[in-house]
């Protein structure tokens, strides 16, 4: 961590908040105020819009599985656009700003392409850029390997460079902003006008995170508790409110604050492919682990009847392609079915026997069984069927959360 006799502003903004012109002026804006603070500023940026998915578009129209060094070099560019056009629309403002990249910036990562982790921050040249006046843009989602590659950390990795960063800088306080003003109990676009979350324990919301909650990134979350950064995130656009995310922090809705909610949220991710082979079958779970080359995002639960994986393939770079490895490289020991979905409910207290019977009677009641179920100390995912992924959260949102707050008033 570098001491300096500053303590920064360190602020990330997502693609949504940078999709047009318009908009990275607006963001402009808010960034002056922010200097007028006096302090010096930082901002991370992720690429414009959804322009990552069409990148991605664009390389399986070159080749169908594409080298992931060079999709690493593709996919870094979006990013780097950001920095400049940012900057460009600072200096327009009369506010000294220079665009750097991730590698420029000193994010240090391991050689894993695509999916890469930070393994240091050396950010001299970020401090330089401050002391000499200038906010400083960074490119998010990318850094430099060992080897000297550009490496990028996964969807969402602008959060976690955001983070990283922070902590570096000695920040107490990383900012993170997007289209919606924090956290819900579950996706707004699903939920009609769900709970907003006031503040929440890291680790807890990086279960949420790894479940499907899209506002921020797993892997920030972990350096943030571990770097002890606390974050806020809200929304770029006009809503005052925020979630404050930090390791002390206990479970409050913004709406409900003195109530004691136990449930954090229900979230859902889109893609699953469910993998069932026998019960402990030799081998197994190590082999898809191999495939996926880790296995965040990898749920087990093991029976006297079976043994069931539950993969993750919504953020990978080519799901078809990870599909197609696992079915050739499990052929034999498990059957592999895919169209489908999870939807999971987070929890504060520990996962009792009460919450898993009651999350499975109200899929049940909804006509949307679980193929599959995999508790975790603070979690319980069910595999559903594609189709009824929104239905499903609607559900274990109204009788979860809603019902339980009903009760307590």
């Amino acid at each position: 961590m570098i001491q300096t006799h500053f303590q920064p502003i360190v602020q990330k903004y997502g693609g949504s908040s940078l999709s047009t012109v318009d908009k990275v002026r607006h963001v402009a804006r808010k960034i002056v105020d922010s200097v007028a603070s006096g302090r010096p500023v930082v901002v991370v940026v992720s690429a414009m819009g959804d322009t990552t998915s069409a990148l991605l578009e664009r390389a399986r129209e070159v080749s169908p599985s594409p080298p992931r060094r060079e999709l690493d070099v593709l996919l870094s560019s979006g990013e780097r656009v950001s920095t400049a056009l940012l900057a460009m629309a600072l200096e327009e403002a009369g506010q000294p700003a220079i665009s750097l990249t991730g590698p420029q910036s000193g994010i240090l990562t391991d050689d894993q392409h695509a999916n890469a982790t930070i393994v240091d921050v050396r950010p001299e040249r970020v401090t330089q850029e401050l002391s000499a006046g200038n906010v400083v843009i960074v490119a998010g989602f990318q850094g430099l390997s060992g080897s000297g590659e550009v490496t990028t950390l996964g969807r969402g990795g602008s959060d976690t460079t955001a983070v990283a960063l922070a902590g570096a800088l000695d920040a107490e306080c990383c900012e993170i902003y997007s289209d919606v003003p924090g956290v819900y109990t579950a996706d707004p676009r699903i939920v009609e006008d769900p709970l907003h979350v006031g503040q929440v324990d890291s680790q807890l919301m990086r279960e949420y995170a790894l479940h499907g909650a899209r506002v921020l990134h797993p892997a920030s979350l972990e350096l943030a508790r571990e770097n002890r950064v606390a974050i806020h995130a809200g929304s770029t656009f006009g809503d005052d409110r925020f979630t404050r995310i930090d390791g002390s922090a206990s479970l409050a809705f913004t709406e409900h604050a003195d109530e004691s909610p136990s449930v954090v949220g229900v979230t859902s991710r889109r893609s699953r492919v469910h993998l069932r082979g026998r019960s402990r079958d030799e081998g197994l779970y190590e082999r898809a682990v191999a495939c996926l080359d880790g296995d965040e995002g990898l749920l087990r639960q093991v029976s006297d009847a079976a043994e069931h994986l539950l993969v993750d393939i919504e953020d990978a770079p080519d799901p078809e392609r990870v599909q197609a490895v696992l079915r050739e490289a499990l052929s034999g020991l498990a059957t592999v079915t895919d169209e489908l979905a999870s939807v999971s409910v987070v929890t504060q207290p520990r996962v009792s026997r009460e919450l898993l019977d009651r999350t499975e009677t109200t899929l049940a009641q909804a006509d949307l069984a679980a193929t599959s179920v995999y508790p975790r100390p603070h979690s319980i995912t069910c595999a559903v069927d594609r189709t009824g992924r929104a239905d499903a959260v609607r559900a274990l949102h109204s009788h979860l959360v809603e019902d339980a707050l009903a009760v307590g008033a």
